[in-house]
């Protein structure tokens, strides 16, 4: 078998039969014998069976003998590698059905403008298409935010984010207050667990990380990392998880609904009055921002406590650590 991801249960069927029907055509083709043909057709069975919704296609002997397909195969898996949710499932769908029409830099660029992705995405598929097709991208480029600037929520946008969090039940205002404390990415947000959280010495284990799509996984750095919380959240966390579970989610909302940054985060940003529409992220670069202002000359521990690395510290946060600096020269 082809090396690659195994067949996932509710597509294994599909692929048995997409096998059995690519061998045939490959003994029709004298091509059967041949362990790179064959290679290539088991490969092309899982991609079409696991990532691009089998069930739409069915010329399959089509997709075994084209080799410009092939290639396009490739960049749907490259952009198969991103985190899986329907977005990426659409998009990658979507590529097969319109690769025809992609036919140079205007094409391209239309077609990805066309999509409701952010830049960031759209650069990653553009690199995806780019590795087969790169003249077709010539001059197409997304330049992206400058990521060493990152925009702290000030201190009046903190308050008014945790007073709108009121109406939304005590989970949000817990979720939220925390992740203003704790810095937390997204993905370790919806992985942890009640016994994550020691009462005793008022601290929280980050241990692992959660896919949208609710498969566990290791943290970004792969270590875990123990974070002190201030006494009065220490307190509302302990009344927050009390009568729980040790194994229970800490927060089932964010856990369970792949669209919550629509449903909740956004919407409580606008009863905030917070014009700008910031990704959730924005909370863990307003800890990190709050930390390296505290103690700019603590920039090791700070990183080990958040989990990245001081060179990571120092070139996202190098403006805030200098002015902390020059404001409180004896820090």
């Amino acid at each position: 078998m082809a090396k690659g991801i195994r067949p996932r249960t509710r597509s294994k069927k599909l692929y048995i039969r997409f096998k059995h029907q690519g061998i045939e055509f490959y003994k029709q083709w004298g091509l059967a014998d041949n362990p790179e043909h064959v290679a290539r057709m088991e490969y092309i069975c899982k991609c079409i069976s696991q990532e691009v919704g089998a069930n739409r296609f069915t010329d399959l002997e089509k997709y075994f003998v084209d080799a410009e397909l092939w290639d396009w195969m490739k960049v749907c898996r490259a952009i198969a590698k991103e985190p899986e949710n329907s977005t990426n499932r659409s998009l990658t769908h979507k590529l097969h059905m319109d690769h025809p029409r992609l036919n140079g830099p205007k094409h391209v660029k239309a077609w990805l403008d066309s999509m409701n992705i952010a830049t960031a995405t759209k650069a990653r598929y553009l690199g995806a298409i780019k590795s087969v097709a790169p003249a077709i991208c010539q001059g197409v480029s997304y330049s992206q935010k400058n990521k060493s600037e990152p925009n702290p929520f000030s201190q009046t946008e903190q308050d008014r984010i945790i007073e709108c969090c009121d109406g939304l039940g005590f989970e949000t205002y817990m979720l939220i207050d925390l992740w203003l404390h704790c810095g937390f990415r997204p993905g370790e947000a919806r992985a942890l667990t009640c016994s994550d959280f020691d009462p005793v010495s008022m601290k929280l284990s980050i241990k692992r990380s959660m896919t949208a799509d609710g498969r566990i996984k290791s943290t970004k750095t792969g270590k875990s990392r123990v974070i002190g919380l201030p006494n009065h959240v220490a307190t509302s966390l302990g009344r927050f998880v009390h009568g729980f579970n040790p194994g229970q989610s800490l927060f089932l909302s964010i856990k369970h609904h792949s669209n919550w940054t629509r449903r909740v985060w956004k919407p409580l940003l606008v009863r905030a009055g917070v014009k700008e529409d910031f990704r959730p992220y924005r909370l863990r670069h307003t800890a990190i921002t709050a930390a390296v202002q505290r103690d700019p000359r603590r920039i090791a521990l700070i990183a080990k406590e958040y989990g990245t690395s001081p060179a990571v510290i120092f070139e996202h946060y190098l403006g805030f650590i200098e002015s902390s600096i020059e404001t409180n020269p004896t820090t």
